[in-house]
């Protein structure tokens, strides 16, 4: 056990066996999460949360970005209560609307700090991105240019959580290849994903091969810190 979890014994019906017999975590190594357990987090006030054991921690990310006005927020609770109480949820499929999206709409439109006309709504980052591309697709599809089709990204960026692969074999949606591996920062620089992209000379692929201090695949590859992989 670590030291978070020391203090938790896994009793045939704990929290903790639960969660290790029913739930699958991301970004998480199973095998020790098998052997370790969760960490079980109970409540939360302010900056803090609180674990079944009663420790407090400081949560740095903001139950990962979800939760920047703090945990319990009583103004935040009886807003959602009064929502809830209404109208608690409704999509925009097929011309539907609801008042509440229609005036954050509002409100996005006038804070955005760039020329913008409309604002569309997503559950997550990874569901905006995806729909970004499919807009710019479509939107050069109406324009007559159906061939510009090259979306540019860096290596394990932020919507790119994959688990490393040897010799760099991660798997890529359809219609993506990778870039060359950028330099020691992974990702800083370099591109990452072309889709219809041109091998040619002084192209992206060369400038990222550059720029990283790569040679050619079939002569091996060296980075910066002199360091072949």
């Amino acid at each position: 056990m670590n030291e978070l979890t020391e203090a938790a014994p896994f009793l045939p019906n704990s929290a903790s066996a639960r969660d290790r017999a029913f739930v699958l975590h991301p970004m998480t190594n199973l095998v020790q999460h098998a052997a370790e357990g969760p960490l079980i987090v109970t409540r939360g006030e302010g900056i803090h949360i609180v674990d079944e054991q009663g420790r407090r921690y400081i949560e740095g990310v903001s139950g990962l970005w979800s939760v920047t006005l703090g945990f319990h927020n009583e103004r935040l609770a009886q807003a959602a209560y009064r929502q809830m109480l209404e109208l608690p949820s409704y999509h925009m499929f097929r011309f539907k609307s609801h008042p509440t999206a229609i005036e954050l709409a509002e409100r996005l439109i006038a804070l955005s700090p760039a020329p913008m006309s409309k604002a569309f709504f997503a559950n997550s980052g990874s569901e905006a991105n995806d729909t970004a591309i499919k807009l710019a697709w479509y939107y050069n599809n109406a324009l007559g240019r159906r061939a510009k089709k090259k979306i540019i990204a860096r290596r394990l960026s932020r919507r790119r959580h994959r688990q490393r692969q040897p010799h760099g074999a991660r798997p890529q949606p359809p219609g993506f290849r990778p870039a060359d591996r950028p330099g020691p920062a992974y990702g800083l620089s370099a591109p990452l994903a072309l889709r219809g992209a041109r091998r040619k000379r002084g192209g992206v692929r060369d400038a990222a091969r550059r720029h990283s201090g790569e040679t050619d695949p079939r002569r091996g590859t060296r980075d910066r810190r002199g360091l072949h992989r």
